[in-house]
């Protein structure tokens, strides 16, 4: 029969569970990164909510004080894997935002970036909402824009292509789509999300259908590209 675990080791475990942001800063790469949508999770489901917003960032804020120092201790050290101080700060910051003020790829640079030291992994992005901008900055085909229209997959993956070769990056993301409330067809509905990822000279694509409002489309669609992006690194 197997040892029975004690009461101490059980509480030794949620701990660990709750400092690494459930795991996620066991990530080789930029784990606080994804650490962050945690936070956006409790932003967006807390968002109108401010006084319980506020009581849970400050909750946050104290476990994550209390468990840093006991788990470094135990450790001997601040490992990368204690996440909860970086997700837990992060709550700041989007509680004085607006859920309708960030679009769609502007969203997942400012998830990226306002993590501290992103600046070692992530070079740059452009958001480019007119074709002429993904024609003329991203290097997208203008033939291509015409045969098969800007919300595509073909798009979706030559915009991830050039901004890996732009930026000189191993990874590179592009991501379209129609977000509401207007612009949707029968072909092509408010929701439709095309997200292609160049990953180790691989191209990784997700063609997505997403229902709500426009800022709910918008949330979605960046939590399934750092899905995708943990999946991938994760190997």
């Amino acid at each position: 029969m197997g040892r029975e675990i004690s009461e101490e080791e059980k509480i030794g475990f949620i701990k660990r569970i709750i400092a690494t942001g459930l795991f996620i800063g066991y990530l080789p790469i930029a784990p606080a990164t994804f650490a962050c949508l945690i936070s956006i999770i409790i932003w967006y489901l807390l968002f109108h909510l401010k006084i319980v917003f506020i009581i849970v960032a400050v909750v946050l804020f104290f476990i994550g004080v209390s468990l840093s120092n006991s788990l470094a201790k135990i450790w001997g050290k601040d490992p990368h894997q204690i996440v909860i101080d970086e997700y837990a700060t992060f709550l700041l910051p989007l509680y004085f935002t607006p859920r309708r003020i960030l679009p769609l790829g502007g969203m997942l640079g400012y998830i990226i970036t306002t993590t501290p030291g992103s600046s070692q992994y992530f070079k740059g992005g452009i958001i480019a909402y007119d074709n002429n901008i993904k024609v003329k900055l991203v290097g997208v085909d203008v033939r291509l824009l015409k045969r098969y229209g800007a919300v595509s997959m073909p798009v979706a993956k030559k915009m991830a292509v050039c901004i890996s070769r732009k930026f000189k990056t191993d990874i590179g993301v592009g991501i379209t789509g129609i977000a509401g409330p207007g612009g949707g067809t029968v072909k092509k509905p408010v929701g439709l999300v095309y997200i292609a990822v160049l990953f180790k000279k691989k191209i990784f694509l997700k063609k997505l259908q997403l229902k709500g409002r426009r800022d709910t489309i918008r949330k979605k669609s960046v939590e399934n590209v750092l899905l995708l992006l943990k999946e991938l690194l994760n190997g």
